[in-house]
């Protein structure tokens, strides 16, 4: 048994209470029809041919975005019709990361699945032999240049990045309108204009405080405006150099996490990622701090409700930055029954006119050359990712499941308002 497997095995231990959903599909290969090799052929063994030429092969699509579900599915709706010996099912499930590591762990890894190529997990399942190499493949000659650089492992290529992604503050410009209001340039400014909306009868801020995620990318990005080096102050933490608790810029961020939830709905501990969408959809808060990957979902709530974007303010303009990674991106397993369709599912994404659908329904920047992305909504942040004012996403560079102990942590922070116990439990996750 690889040792990956051993790791996932007592992961799923620990998780028996998720659901797995879906499965691989028992259907064989398209064309594979007689061996025979006699060179005469009567009538039953060419039907036999043509039956099994003309049988439709379900790959399954495991898809991680609850935002992306719709985009795919009119996709894999033109693929299938210019494909129609192939039918592409989309898989996508509640914690859908846990899912996919519980299922690799099980011999059950899908014909393809979406990832997240910059992670920890994504290389032990690359460097562990899950997933198909696509080295070689002329698919990914479409991918801008440096970005299937970006994320090798050990020289092989694992997955097709198809956009990337940031976060940011969303604003109802409706209301900012109304109140003369302007986004802000400093952190200072942000929290002015926390009270003015709160003194004016609104609720400012929309906080899903029940996914813990939400809250630890919040922290994420404050941390790359904030240190003057963010990775090497958290390498330091985890090579026992450095000491959360004697830093300033750390108890500053903290202090501000637990500020912020002043100016949120009473029960954000109850508030899910997809009712904070709601809030601010339906203009019962002002803002949103989220990734730009929440535009669609908004959208679908109310299209009539009127947004733009800023970036979640530094305590300086000249340290102002975003944060960035691959957000859409596709693998497949190294042992699917189905290479062939597979690998045309993922080719066929990767053409420009199929990115540019994605583009279009997603709304994120594309990876992929020719494809022309220009959300007004985004253009103070993509501003700044044009000018290199940003910074890859920190927990990139941590262990395997040291992101979802950040954001636990910062979740308990937001609970107990404990800024010294949380000063020490970042001490404790980062040495283990």
């Amino acid at each position: 048994m690889k040792w990956m497997k051993k790791v996932m095995v007592t992961m799923l231990a620990l998780c028996m209470a998720v659901s797995f959903a879906g499965c691989k599909s028992n259907n064989e290969p398209a064309n594979q029809g007689s061996t025979n090799q006699d060179t005469t052929t009567n009538d039953n063994e060419t039907s036999d041919q043509n039956q099994a030429s003309d049988k439709v092969v379900e790959i399954e699509f495991f898809q991680q975005k609850v935002e992306a579900v719709d985009t795919y599915n009119a996709l894999i709706k033109k693929f299938e019709e210019e494909n129609s010996n192939i039918k592409v099912i989309q898989n996508n499930v509640p914690d859908a990361g846990s899912v996919l590591m519980a299922r690799v762990a099980s011999d059950d890894t899908p014909d393809v699945f979406s990832d997240y190529p910059n992670t920890a997990e994504f290389k032990i399942r690359a460097e562990e032999g899950f997933m198909y190499d696509f080295t070689g493949q002329a698919f990914l000659n479409n991918v801008k240049e440096g970005i299937v650089e970006s994320v090798e492992i050990n020289e092989g290529n694992y997955t097709l990045p198809i956009s990337v992604n940031t976060i940011g503050v969303y604003y109802n410009t409706r209301i900012f309108k109304e109140l003369g209001l302007e986004p802000p340039k400093e952190y200072t400014e942000f929290e002015l204009l926390l009270e003015t909306l709160k003194n004016n009868g609104y609720t400012p801020l929309a906080l899903a405080d029940k996914e813990s995620w939400t809250v630890g990318i919040t922290l994420n990005q404050m941390s790359g405006c904030e240190f003057d080096n963010a990775e090497a102050f958290y390498a330091s933490l985890e090579n026992g150099t450095g000491d959360a608790a004697e830093s300033p810029d750390l108890r500053r961020m903290a202090e501000r996490l637990v500020a912020l939830r002043d100016y949120s709905t009473e029960d954000a501990l109850a508030v899910g990622y997809g009712d904070a969408i709601n809030l601010f959809a339906n203009e019962e808060t002002v803002m949103l701090i989220q990734g730009i990957w929440a535009m669609p979902s908004i959208q679908k709530a109310n299209p009539d409700v009127e947004f733009s974007m800023f970036p979640v303010p530094a305590s300086n303009t000249e340290n102002q930055k975003v944060i960035y990674g691959i957000d859409a991106a596709v693998s497949m397993s190294a042992d699917t029954e189905h290479p062939e369709e597979a690998l045309k599912f993922i080719e066929f994404l990767a053409q420009p006119e199929n990115a540019q659908i994605f583009t279009n329904m997603d709304k994120s920047p594309s990876t992929i050359i020719g494809v022309e992305t220009s959300v007004k909504e985004f253009k103070m942040l993509t501003d700044l990712l044009d000018v290199g004012k940003s910074f890859q996403w920190h927990h990139f560079k941590w262990k395997a499941g040291m992101e979802g102990q950040f954001n636990d942590t910062a979740q308990e922070l937001i609970v107990t308002k404990d800024i010294d116990a949380y000063l020490k439990q970042m001490n404790a996750i980062f040495a283990q």
